[in-house]
Formats: C-alpha cells, structure tokens, sequence
C-alpha cells in the first residue's frame, strides 16, 4: 500500500451540518412574525438532498415544504413527508394530475383551465379527501400566477363557482412571489404588495374564502416582510401568514454583493461543505504542460496533486487556472482546465508548509464550505468568481456526489446517504 493512502474509500463529498439547518431555521422564524414555515426543498433542496433535509426539517417542527415539480412532490411522500407539499413550480402536473389528487399534494393554481383539470381528476377518481389548491397573482414578476388585469375579476369569479360545484376542490391561500426583494430600492417590491392587497379584495369580492397568505422568500423575510410589510395589515386578523425559505435556510446570504454590505449581517450558517479526495500526486518538472489545452505551464518544480471532483460533480469550469482548495489551512491553486472527473491543483506550496502527508493520496481538499474557515470560499464567492448565484453553485452539485449528515460533529462521523439514480438519495437515520 502507498504510503499515507486512507484504507477506507473516499468520496466526493458534500457534508452538510443538519445543526446549521436548525440554527438557520430558528433564525428565520425570528424574522417572520410568528409566520408559518414553508421550507423550500426544490431542486434536492437546493443540492442538499431533499429527502435528508426534508426528514431532518420535519424532526425540528416544520410541517410545510415547497417543491418545483410532481415528481419531487412524490419524493417526499414516498420519503414519508407528511404534511402540505406545494407545487411552486408551473402547471408541468397538468400531464399527470392524477397523482397531486391521491398523494395529497397542494397545486398553485395559475388559470382558470387549471382548476377544470384539477376539478375533473377529482370527480374522476372518486377520492373522498378533499384536493386543496393555493391561488398564485402574478403581481410583477411575470412568470406563473394570474396577471391582475380586466379580466382578472371575472377569473376569479368562475373559480369560485368552479370551487363552489366541488367541496371536495377547496381554495386554502393565495400567494405571489416577489422579483427583487434582494435589492436594495424595495420600491418594485412594496408595488407588488399593493398590487396584490387589491387583487385579494377582489378574490374576496368573488365570493373566495382562503384562510392562507403567503408572500415572502429568503430574501423578503430578512428584509421584514413575512406579513406583508404594513401593506397587508387588513389581512393578519383573518389570515394565517406562511413564509417560503429556500437559500437562507441552507446558511447563505440572498442578497446581491453590494446589498449585504448595507445591512448588519445576518448570523446565518452555512450547511454545506464540499470536499474533494486527492486520487494522484506526482512531482513534475518546470515548464510542464497540465490538462486539456496546455492553457497551465508550470514555472517551477511543482507537487501537483489530482482532485476527484469534477465539471461532472458541479465544479464550475469556469474556475479552471483561476480558483483554489484548501488543504490543512494552505491554499492550493486550481491549474489546468478542470475535467469531467478530475482537476489538478498545485499543492507545492502544502507540501512545504505542512508536509508531504498533508497532500498524499487520499487526503480531503475543501472546494467551498464556511469562509470563517481560514481561506475556504463560500458557496457565494464561489458563484461571484463564476459569474453566477449561489444557487446555481449549489443546485449543480451531481448525484454522484456523496451526501452526509452530521450534527456539528466531524463529517468522518456522519451518517452517509448514498445516492441512487431516482430520489436523489437513500434515506438515513436523523
């Protein structure tokens, strides 16, 4: 056996601290004014496994989740997920509704065709349980949710009477999403507000009754509009008020660079650190070529180590001769274009300050994690390196990518989820 290779297998991983989840969440609710959690899981809750993270939320009190699509709505009832299950993301459901009916699920109703679909599932399966609906208002940002025009009223009107001719087909709230409550000018955002108070006067002057509103993502919580900031204040004595986490409930900040400068930070912990093992090492002489392209030469002798971690795992290429790992507190330097399943990082500079073992076949680089970790990029200066958003950062990380989940414990303790082509994940014990 080579010298300093672990005897256990290592993996790509992504550890995430199910402890900083309920740090984050006890956070969230201190913003929210008594509001309802919804935890948005979408997108494998957002890379870090929606049937984990879902199960662990459940076990800190949330009966509430938000997901895009049938099939991950799915994922959670066979998970075991009980509770109200929201399908946030378009009327994709419309191909196969029969399932929202016999699992439960709570569809965001856009259109008026919509609720004939769903109105006719109901009377066609014959189920006894009543299907609840949520109505989405397009109140600015132009993507699901009825546009509050001339026409909006008389809408309105037929869903009322579609909802009156099936008590087993009932409205339960209503709902919009705002466009850039992440910004600092919130001038858009309280028109939207007021956009939506009078499109709920008139559900209300349609003859709907809804016991639910719900307006307020990571961003517009943070900001202290979980009811509505004073714009809904008619509303909180007869209605329950949800909020719909997503990004800051996983520990990152959903504000652009420039905003979060303006505001007192936000004691958010980030959940997730990925880590990468060393598959190879070798040293090689000055003037070598590394990777596809030649695009990195060397300039030195150097100690270059291989990474087993990806464009295929979620890496961004884009960070290729441009972004670095930390190993035993020591920066090591991403050199060469990163490959589907492996980048070469210099680690001549680990070698000297920690030793060769520090760097030897089998040791673990942090790729992004905690930045209060001594040079780790966060998720957020990772994605602002790349040109993107954290939640691309994160939403790409692949299946193959091992998920474990700890308690503030170290990840070689954890618990391991393995993953499997279809939910994501095998289920652990919390």
């Amino acid at each position: 056996m080579t010298e300093g290779v672990s005897v256990l297998p290592k993996y790509t991983t992504a550890c995430i601290d199910v402890g900083a989840v309920a740090h984050n969440l006890n956070v969230l609710k201190g913003f929210s004014s008594g509001a309802d959690i919804v935890a948005m899981v979408k997108a494998n809750a957002y890379g870090h496994g929606i049937a984990e993270m879902s199960l662990a939320l459940c076990g800190l009190g949330v009966r509430n989740f938000g997901v895009a699509t049938l099939a991950e709505g799915l994922a959670l009832r066979s998970a075991g997920v009980a509770g109200t299950i929201l399908l946030t993301g378009g009327a994709s459901w419309l191909f196969e509704p029969e399932p929202v009916i016999e699992k439960g699920l709570t569809p965001l109703i856009s259109s008026v065709e919509e609720l004939v679909v769903l109105d006719a599932t109901v009377r066609r399966l014959g189920r006894e349980r009543v299907t609840k609906f949520h109505l989405d208002i397009d109140t600015g940002m132009s993507r699901s949710g009825m546009v509050v025009g001339a026409a909006f009223f008389d809408q309105v009107k037929k869903i009322e009477q579609l909802a009156a001719a099936n008590p087993l087909v009932q409205l339960e709230g209503v709902c919009t999403h705002f466009s850039s409550a992440d910004e600092a000018d919130l001038s858009y955002t309280y028109d939207q507000l007021r956009l939506f108070a009078h499109a709920l006067s008139l559900v209300k002057a349609a003859g709907l009754e809804f016991t639910t509103l719900h307006v307020a993502h990571s961003a517009a919580i943070l900001r202290g509009l979980a009811r509505g900031g004073g714009i809904l204040r008619d509303w909180e004595d007869r209605c329950n008020f949800w909020v719909r986490p997503g990004l800051a409930l996983y520990g990152l900040d959903p504000f652009a660079e420039p905003l979060a400068e303006r505001f007192p930070p936000v004691p958010l912990r980030p959940a997730l650190k990925l880590v990468a093992p060393i598959v190879g090492r070798k040293r090689i002489a000055a003037g070598t070529a590394v990777g596809y392209g030649c695009t990195f030469k060397t300039t030195r002798e150097t100690e270059i180590a291989i990474l087993g971690l990806g464009y295929g795992d979620g890496l961004p290429r884009k960070m290729s001769n441009f972004g670095h790992v930390v190993i035993g507190n020591v920066k090591a330097p991403m050199v060469g274009r990163i490959s589907m399943d492996l980048t070469a990082i210099d680690v001549t500079d680990v070698v000297e300050t920690a030793g060769a073992a520090a760097a030897a076949v089998g040791q673990e680089a942090i790729v992004f994690g905690d930045p209060k970790e001594e040079g780790v990029l966060s998720a957020t200066e990772l994605a602002v390196r790349c040109g993107t958003i954290s939640y691309e950062i994160l939403t790409s990380l692949t299946q193959r990518v091992r998920r474990t989940y700890v308690e503030e414990t170290a990840c070689d303790e954890a618990w391991t989820a393995d993953a499997d082509t279809t939910s994501g994940a095998a289920i652990g014990n919390f």
